[in-house]
């Protein structure tokens, strides 16, 4: 019970609440490994494999404990001496943590190519004065003065939805301004369909090596009641009721590939898509690095952007690539392939940092296997 049942019970919940109602894949106990020996097993079992771990060790102590207090009780002393269980346990206990240290030694990818030099622009627009459409052409000009003012970088990233209007509604001479840029340039912005009405959140990638090719990757993990109404056939007429905003997006098509940006393939992602690897995994194999950009102001001041950012160091971790990370309100960073950070931006204020990025290349057993390994020692 404490040391088979118990674990893979704890597993099976984290799971399911990751999955059931698109899911909420936050707060795994694994998340807790990233600055300790434990790290180790990410590239293998991944952060709910680590959460098994870790749920093990607690009901091996648990059950040393409980059994210690019975053998008090039987015998009636002050303290039992050590007996073959307690050895075995300590044994056991002392093997994953031997094995914890020795596997954050493994490289299990290696550098590739020549190094990025990527400059990350957080504007900190407060969300109040985001949408506004009077405020468009100043933001817009914000994000563009700050990207012109920038000298010797290879990519410019700003956050999601940095552009709060519809692609197809900027200006043409707009446009040609971010071709214009001495760098490659990633934004998030709105793209509507006019056939079929749909509406995407989406990351725009400017390939500085072909300016006129503009690459878009669509959002495909929305956040319920914030980016979609759940079960709209039967809740519909609450969504028109209640008149929710930026609430009825579609999601973006499964397999639609990684970016390129000067000769580097990237992993897009959006938002909290980060927080559920399974979704991408297969497109790590292909990929030197990911790209994340988000909107963390809908959080204000709580724990959930540092949880955010403790989500996506695990992400480089169990892939072993770097991951660049965008937010308008803070928190954005380059993570390194041991899910390191050098500089973290502040919260609440603009900030413009230009950082390196080390391109990876290889497969760990998680990009491969993905949880299989986990299911097959639990079964």
């Amino acid at each position: 019970r404490y040391t088979v049942l118990l674990p893979s019970l704890w597993v099976l919940f984290e799971v399911m609440r990751g999955a059931v109602f698109t899911g909420f894949a936050w707060l795994y106990l694994g998340y807790v490994a990233v600055d300790t020996w434990f790290a180790g097993w990410a590239p293998i079992v991944g952060v709910v494999g680590i959460s098994f771990i870790l749920a093990w060790l607690g009901g091996v102590l648990a059950w040393l404990a409980a059994q210690r207090l019975d053998a008090r009780r039987s015998s009636d002393e002050e303290d039992s001496p050590l007996d073959r269980k307690d050895l075995h346990s300590a044994t056991g206990i002392g093997a994953v943590l031997i094995a914890s240290l020795a596997l954050q030694q493994v490289p299990w990818a290696r550098p590739t190519g020549e190094r990025l030099e990527v400059t990350l622009i957080q504007a900190d627009i407060p969300l109040e004065q985001k949408w506004r459409p009077e405020n468009r052409e100043n933001l817009m000009q914000t994000y563009l003065a700050a990207s012109r003012a920038i000298i010797e970088t290879d990519l410019i990233v700003w956050p999601e939805a940095a552009l709060p209007m519809a692609l197809g509604d900027l200006p043409e001479r707009y446009l040609a301004q971010l071709r214009d840029l001495d760098a490659s340039l990633v934004f998030g912005v709105i793209e509507r369909e006019q056939a079929s009405h749909a509406v995407y959140n989406s990351l725009v990638a400017l390939n500085q090596d072909a300016p006129e090719t503009m690459q878009a990757y669509r959002k495909r993990h929305l956040v319920p009641f914030g980016e979609f109404f759940p079960f709209k056939p039967v809740l519909g007429w609450l969504l028109e009721t209640l008149q929710i905003p930026m609430s009825d997006f579609t999601a973006g098509a499964a397999g639609q590939g990684n970016v390129r940006i000067n000769g580097m393939n990237m992993v897009p992602t959006i938002c909290y898509e980060d927080a559920y690897p399974e979704d991408w995994r297969h497109q790590v194999a292909d990929a030197q690095a990911i790209i994340n950009i988000s909107e963390d102001a809908w959080f204000g001041d709580s724990l959930a952007p540092h949880q955010r950012l403790q989500m996506a160091r695990m992400r480089a971790l169990e892939f072993q690539r770097p991951l660049i990370r965008v937010s308008n309100s803070g928190l954005s960073t380059v993570i390194d392939d041991r899910g390191q950070v050098d500089a973290v931006s502040p919260q609440f204020q603009p900030a413009l940092f230009t950082t390196p990025v080390f391109p990876m290349q290889g497969e760990t057993p998680y990009a491969r296997f993905g949880r299989a390994l986990l299911w097959a020692w639990i079964l």
